[in-house]
């Protein structure tokens, strides 16, 4: 990837928010597992939208266990009749777009 050089000079500080202190984790994974379960899962399985996301965050343990873990375990647990690498897959597609901030993101740092 290219970067001028005013861009990479511009770079003061990379922040990583590992324990739910930049974003809101749960709310993160809770949106693309609900849409997952509307768009794809629900209709091939007898389970609830919210069974299937509380069973998603659980088996995910706080982001402890790899998705690519969990959509096998949760698959198997939960009879889900779907490859699980193309859940794996549309999951992560679907989590970029919503990541949750905490209110207090864009002040943070300066107070740093």
């Amino acid at each position: 990837m290219f970067f001028s050089q005013h861009a990479i000079h511009m770079i003061r500080a990379a922040f990583f928010g590992l324990d739910d202190t930049l974003h809101d984790r749960d709310t993160t994974i809770r949106k693309p597992a609900s849409e997952q379960y509307d768009e794809i899962i629900g209709s091939s399985s007898d389970m609830s939208r919210d069974v299937f996301v509380a069973s998603f965050i659980q088996l995910g343990s706080k982001g402890y266990v790899s998705k690519k873990a969990v959509h096998p375990q949760l698959c198997q647990e939960r009879g889900i009749p779907l490859n699980p690498e193309f859940l794996f897959e549309d999951f992560w597609q679907r989590y970029h777009g919503h990541v949750a901030p905490f209110p207090f993101l864009r002040e943070m740092p300066g107070a740093l």
